[in-house]
């Protein structure tokens, strides 16, 4: 049975177009959260010249007495002639291993053959973190990103919330387990070869029968995948074999297309092909009586927006003001302020330790906050409020905003403090290593996520505290800061891994 690829393309293109700006915003924090683009190097050069992984590298003899984190600071004085940051992975692939498994049995090995507690430990500890990750976060986000494209295809205003629509209906676990079946027998069907080829696309449209129905069972689940796809396994690889320019141009642009446009315009597509083969097929399938919500593909609706309370499935009570216009009272402002700052400092702690292996205190100062990203958080609420309502306008906005907080920051600490706290040089486009074009991407892109869905979602959560205790926490708070300003502009925060440029 073939698919009309030509259709399903143009449609994807029209949705994207139509939903472009939260199109990109989602699949970019979807991005930043599964495939942690800011993860250290995995690899490791040998002597040889020959890149290996450190997996293996931990059976060799001759580095066998190497100590972990010497590994990651040899790799790291290697890739410095090469492009760094999140375009990095087109060039060197990042992240350290991203399987629970093997971190699991490295932290055994050190235990065990090598008597490292410290690093035994250390790996233990990643291995722990990558397993909650996985089965909380990553495998249940699919399904959100799924519910997002599913329904932006027929409404123009989806919110970005709809990422956590699994977090909202009751069993979630349940969706974890599903999912987490599913790439299992992925795995297993793989070491058979034809067989895993045959399987990833038998169970492509699982995710997406979970994001219409996220209260069927597992076997239902993999049996309406095996029913849809019957016929199509081989169309569906034809369509992503269509897509191979897209991946060539990722190539050549060092990822910037695929962050701008192919990723989710791929979602798009995906969501697009589930559509097609659900309604080719539905009167035919044994449990057709479970792919219920037709809100998802009435094309002729008058919504803007999809209403909720057509979802046949228990939801948890979740009161969230989701209006990126409303006013923010200062008390709110002041806390969103030490929110993010605390974020960015736990962000930037936790890539160098997964790095280094050891605690660095970042920024200039000593308490747990890094107040440039606070600062441009409130800048961008306070300034940019007019071009909320022009997605793309305020986008650009934040990056020139963030361009240029981050730009000054960093020439007022070279030429009061006489020391650098970042360094850009060696990435793509940088001026004079103080700021440069994919941090701007980020922070252009994080500003959008904090407007359309983290500031509405702290306000609703912040208002649900006392007035009086919040007055108290931001006097308390401001109290605290303002002692570490003074005291951080006479000895500011320095050493290895800070202020070594």
């Amino acid at each position: 049975m073939k698919i009309n690829r030509k259709e399903i393309k143009k449609n994807a293109h029209k949705n994207l177009k139509k939903n472009f700006f939260m199109s990109i915003l989602i699949i970019f924090i979807f991005g930043i959260i599964i495939n942690g683009s800011y993860l250290p190097s995995s690899k490791v050069t040998s002597k040889s010249g020959e890149a290996q992984d450190i997996q293996a590298i931990i059976y060799n003899e001759e580095t066998k007495k190497i100590e972990f984190n010497k590994l990651f600071e040899e790799n790291a004085k290697e890739n410095n002639e090469k492009v760094k940051g999140i375009l990095q992975p087109m060039v060197n692939r990042l992240g350290l291993t991203r399987s629970p498994i093997n971190n699991f049995v490295y932290s055994i090995k050190l235990f065990v053959y090598d008597h490292s507690v410290k690093l035994g430990m250390y790996s233990l500890l990643i291995a722990l973190i990558s397993i909650v990750m996985y089965f909380l976060i990553e495998i249940i986000l699919e399904i959100g990103k799924n519910r997002f494209y599913l329904e932006s295809r027929i409404y123009n205003k989806t919110s970005a919330l709809r990422l956590l629509f699994p977090y909202k209906v009751k069993g979630t676990i349940h969706l974890s387990i599903i999912m987490f079946f599913r790439r299992l027998y992925s795995i297993l069907w793989s070491l058979t070869i034809i067989g895993g080829f045959i399987k990833v696309y038998e169970y492509k449209m699982i995710p997406y029968v979970l994001a219409e129905n996220p209260t069927i069972k597992r076997k239902e689940a993999f049996r309406l995948s095996k029913e849809m796809m019957k016929g199509y396994k081989w169309e569906a690889f034809k369509l992503d074999l269509s897509l191979i320019g897209w991946f060539l141009l990722g190539l050549i642009t060092f990822g910037l297309s695929n962050l701008v446009y192919y990723n989710a315009y791929k979602e798009y597509i995906y969501a697009e092909l589930y559509v097609y083969i659900r309604n080719i097929k539905k009167k035919d399938l044994t449990d057709s009586k479970l792919l219920n919500d037709t809100y998802l593909y009435n094309e002729k609706t008058n919504l803007n927006i999809y209403p909720e309370n057509n979802i046949k499935v228990p939801l948890r009570k979740i009161s969230i003001n989701t209006d990126y216009n409303q006013q923010y009272p200062i008390r709110n402002i002041i806390l969103f302020f030490f929110t993010v700052s605390f974020i960015g400092y736990s962000w930037e702690v936790f890539l160098h330790i997964l790095k280094d292996g050891m605690f660095i205190n970042r920024g200039t100062m000593f308490g747990p906050w890094l107040p440039i990203y606070g600062a441009g958080t409130v800048l961008i609420i306070l300034l940019l409020k007019p071009f909320r309502n022009k997605p793309f306008l305020f986008f650009i906005s934040c990056m020139i905003l963030a361009g240029i907080v981050e730009y000054s920051t960093s020439w007022y600490l070279e030429t009061f403090a006489h020391m650098k706290w970042w360094d850009y040089h060696g990435y793509l486009l940088n001026i004079n290593g103080r700021v440069c074009l994919e941090g701007l991407l980020v922070f252009g892109l994080g500003g959008a996520a904090i407007t359309y869905f983290l500031a509405p979602l702290l306000n609703s959560l912040f208002n649900k505290i006392k007035y009086k205790t919040v007055v108290i926490i931001c006097i308390l708070l401001l109290t605290v800061f303002g002692v570490d300003v003074i005291h951080s502009i006479n000895h500011p925060n320095t050493g290895e891994g800070i202020t070594d440029y």
